[in-house]
């Protein structure tokens, strides 16, 4: 109830959650931020395109 009202008391028994990622995943993970930074860049470049002109 804590989490969720921030009232009462603050319970740490809790097992911590470890994240394994697949290949897969690991190497679409990479592509698309990859992807994502160019398309960026991309945006970036265009929008001082625009600044200059």
């Amino acid at each position: 109830m804590w989490l969720f009202t921030g009232v009462g008391k603050y319970n740490k028994n809790y097992v911590t959650f470890t994240e394994v990622q697949s290949p897969i995943e690991f190497q679409l993970q990479r592509i698309v931020k990859r992807q994502f930074e160019e398309l960026s860049n991309g945006i970036l470049q265009r929008l001082s395109n625009i600044e200059e002109s």
